[in-house]
């Protein structure tokens, strides 16, 4: 799995992330304590959901 970059807006000082096509706003400005903070926060909730999906039985895939 390909983890979201934290990125920059170009023309403001916000970052976000784009996860399935959808971009998120983080909360503060580029690099402040609160913006990476979020970054790592939604990298943990991603990680976390892929962690508790079962992964798939054998039954489903006659």
């Amino acid at each position: 799995m390909r983890l979201p970059v934290y990125r920059r807006r170009k023309d403001r000082v916000v970052a976000f992330v784009e996860y399935r096509a959808k971009r998120y706003y983080l909360p503060g400005k580029v690099d402040s304590p609160e913006s990476p903070a979020a970054y790592h926060d939604f990298i943990s909730k991603i990680m976390q959901a892929k962690a508790d999906d079962p992964p798939p039985s054998a039954a489903n895939h006659n």
